[in-house]
């Protein structure tokens, strides 16, 4: 599990890497973290930290979502499945019902758009 250092580490490079002003709220769930950025509530970032075995239950967004996998493996369950590892980007479109299950200790970056400037 990550540390309250190893959170606001990321916290502070993602708001020196072009959101700066932004708000940083970071959230544990269980051994999840999630640090998410907000900027003028138009886009969410959230970096997740999260160990193997963690699963997501299905859910759709109102927007589209794409997943950059900085380490680790997952998988993108739903209409289809996917295996994603270091590096590779994922996108779900709007409306899709999805879910992951993390395979390896897994560190995402999530981008979505939360409502139209």
């Amino acid at each position: 599990m990550c540390s309250d250092a190893d959170i606001n580490h990321v916290a502070r490079a993602i708001k020196h890497r072009g959101l700066l002003g932004a708000e940083v709220r970071p959230v544990q769930r269980g051994a999840v973290i999630d640090v998410m950025v907000y900027k003028d509530d138009v886009i969410e970032v959230r970096v997740t930290i999260a160990p193997a075995g963690t699963l997501t239950q299905m859910h759709t967004h109102t927007e589209q979502e794409a997943i950059h996998t900085c380490s680790g493996k997952w998988q993108l369950y739903g209409d289809d499945s996917c295996t994603y590892y270091p590096e590779s980007i994922c996108i779900v479109p709007k409306g899709v019902e999805h879910g992951r299950e993390i395979l390896e200790d897994c560190r995402t970056i999530s981008i979505l758009r939360r409502r139209d400037p």
